[in-house]
């Protein structure tokens, strides 16, 4: 079964690997220096599996809770990042590289903390998926 779900998995990463990343998420990665390989990763992960989700909105599925907060450090709405993707992709960014600890840890530590929290955990599998598509792109 758990081989099944990886190809599968895999296989959906693949097709995805050749969507394009936006220019606004292109461009939310290079202003906080976020590997682009890494961010649009994390753009198809956010496609496949955040969208439409209670409580989380944009093109990221970012979290309500965090919104407020990542939108005065952005100096933009909570409704411009919940409503318009490339706020959405630029408060992303900023809370990857800033709240994750990007700009401290290596960057794959910091997909883990932005898709898990700072808690220890087992296995981290948001984090794992994302270096999936990451080493299909």
């Amino acid at each position: 079964m758990m081989k099944t779900v990886a190809s599968a998995f895999l296989i959906l990463a693949s097709a995805q690997a050749s969507a394009e990343l936006p220019a606004c998420a292109s461009d939310a990665a290079a202003k906080f220096e976020i590997p682009e390989k890494v961010f649009h990763a994390m753009v198809l992960e956010a496609r496949a599996n955040w969208q439409g989700k209670p409580k989380h909105y944009g093109p990221m599925g970012l979290y309500d809770l965090v919104i407020p907060h990542v939108a005065g450090e952005i100096g933009v709405s909570s409704e411009s990042i919940r409503n318009d993707p490339c706020p959405n992709y630029y408060a992303s960014a900023w809370w990857l590289m800033n709240e994750a600890g990007g700009n401290e840890d290596s960057i794959w530590d910091a997909v883990a903390v932005y898709y898990h929290g700072r808690k220890e955990r087992e296995s981290y599998p948001m984090r794992d998926r994302v270096r999936a598509i990451y080493e299909q792109l």
